[in-house]
């Protein structure tokens, strides 16, 4: 009796383990093994950086492959589809790139962006120094996709708002060779706030000439130092913009 009931338990077993072994399958997918480099924008490898594809793993199907960055800015994913989408997760450089077959691609970071609202500058014709007026509001360009869990905190100078008025207050006088020729238009600058807050990469995306320019150039170059972008307690480089507007005004 004894041993009919040990054979009827092993018999159900095997018959169990074979009942599983017919539910898994075999498939074919055309994989590669996806290399890369991950730069900022200043081309300098980015360590630590997490990314994901769109190819699930190949033994349970349950998670997307991903990888992250060594510390040469280097990552690898074994078995990605040839053509995929890796999507950066890191909350500083949420993004996403399309890879069509390359098994080797090069990652550049896009700096986080922001704008001010323009500013005007007035001045009285043939008289060459005044207090300007103007208002600011910062704004930061969405972001692709959001992930929870995660925070921002966008680049600021020192007093905030008030704080960065009075320093134009302060710095910024209407050129009196432009006053002369009765030059009037919109400056607008670009610049970078690096993660240790300081100013970079000042540029004048549009420009008016006689003296104007060249004044914005050199507040935005020698402005004190920010507090840095960071999300998840980690800074960031933010790209800025600022348009200034020069108006004369009749006597």
């Amino acid at each position: 009796m004894l041993m009919k009931a040990s054979f009827t338990f092993i018999a159900l077993m095997t018959c169990c383990l074979f009942s599983f072994a017919q539910k898994s399958k075999t498939v074919y997918i055309d994989t590669i093994n996806l290399r890369g480099i991950i730069i900022d924008s200043y081309d300098k490898p980015v360590p630590n950086i997490s990314l994901l594809v769109t190819q699930k793993d190949l033994t349970y199907q349950l998670n997307y492959l991903s990888a992250t960055t060594d510390a040469n800015g280097l990552f690898e994913v074994k078995g990605a589809k040839p053509n995929d989408t890796i999507t950066i997760t890191d909350p500083i450089y949420r993004s996403r790139y399309p890879n069509n077959g390359s098994r080797f691609v090069v990652i550049r970071l896009p700096h986080k962006t922001g704008s001010l609202t323009p500013i005007e500058i007035k001045a009285q014709r043939q008289y060459p120094k005044l207090t300007p007026k103007f208002t600011i509001i910062p704004y930061v360009s969405p972001n692709d996709f959001v992930c929870i869990l995660s925070y921002e905190q966008f680049a600021d100078f020192p007093g905030g708002v008030t704080g960065f008025e009075r320093y134009i207050q302060k710095h910024l006088i209407y050129p009196k060779n432009a006053i002369r020729y009765n030059i009037e238009g919109r400056v607008e600058a670009s610049f970078d706030i690096t993660r240790d807050g300081s100013v970079d990469n000042v540029k004048i995306i549009k420009g008016i000439g006689y003296g104007c320019d060249e004044i914005i150039l050199n507040i935005l170059t020698h402005s004190p130092k920010w507090s840095p972008y960071k999300a998840s307690g980690r800074a960031g480089i933010q790209n800025m913009t600022v348009s200034i507007e020069f108006k004369l005004t009749d006597i």
